[in-house]
C-alpha cells in the first residue's frame, strides 16, 4: 500500500530532512533508471507510474 500526498512545489523548501544525506525532486523515470534505490522502493515508485494502465485490465 502507498499513499500519494499532492503538494505545491512551493512547500518543498519547508521540508525538514531527517534522515538520509539530501532530499530532492526527481522524475519517477530516472530514479527508477539512474538512480540507486532499494528493490521495494523502486517496485513502488513503478505501481504508481503504471496505476492507470494496470487499473484498467
Amino acid at each position: 500500500m502507498y499513499f500519494e500526498v499532492v503538494i505545491d512545489e512551493s512547500m518543498i523548501d519547508d521540508f525538514v530532512l531527517g534522515e538520509g544525506e539530501k532530499m530532492e525532486l526527481v522524475e519517477g523515470g530516472d530514479l527508477l533508471v539512474n538512480r540507486p534505490v532499494t528493490p521495494y522502493d523502486a517496485f513502488a515508485v513503478w505501481l504508481y507510474s503504471q496505476k492507470n494502465r494496470l487499473l484498467s485490465s
